[in-house]
């Protein structure tokens, strides 16, 4: 009887230092998480796909900074997903320059939102658009808003579009172009 009830006592004394144990190691955990999570924006690769109805945008922000918008959903005359989708997400971050903007293909679906963007934004170039006309009404607006601001624009063409840094030393970062529009 006297054993049983030492044997009890330290299972106690072990379960209550497991515990003890389990909860500090949640808590160291959920530190390193916190922190990570509230790192300084410019320390890891950030790509956030946005929500934009029928079509696709794409924002990505580089660990140097720099950044690239892809594509900006459509618009409407009732509703310029621009004007109430990417801008308020774009300065929501911060974001009053955007380096790249990349224009998969010259339809409503995927270049509509960005004639807000272009218009209201600073943009360093354009990536998907020629210097030679074609008969979309989207696209031609695209290319009036870049000529008038004079952002340097031109067609994706297939290989490697090269970061300002790489992502890891040791590599070469890059964006590959698999095929471009016609």
């Amino acid at each position: 009887r006297y054993l049983r009830c030492i044997t009890n006592i330290e299972n106690e004394k072990l379960t209550k230092f497991l515990k003890s144990c389990l909860i500090i190691a949640l808590l160291v955990i959920s530190i390193c998480l916190w922190y990570a999570a509230v790192l300084p924006s410019g320390h890891f690769l950030e790509v956030t796909f946005l929500d934009v109805g029928l079509g696709d945008s794409v924002f990505v922000r580089f660990p140097d900074g720099k950044n690239i918008l892809i594509d900006g959903g459509p618009t409407t005359p009732e509703y310029d997903t621009g004007e109430r989708v990417l801008a308020p997400f774009l300065r929501h971050h911060g974001i009053r320059k955007i380096d790249t903007v990349i224009l998969t293909h010259p339809h409503n679906d995927h270049g509509g939102g960005l004639a807000f963007i272009l218009e209201n934004f600073q943009v360093g170039k354009i990536i998907g658009l020629y210097h030679r006309d074609i008969p979309i009404s989207i696209y031609r607006k695209l290319r009036s808003i870049a000529d008038k601001k004079n952002i340097i624009y031109q067609m994706g063409n297939i290989g490697s579009l090269p970061l300002s840094k790489p992502l890891i030393e040791s590599t070469e970062g890059e964006i590959e172009i698999l095929n471009p529009g016609d």
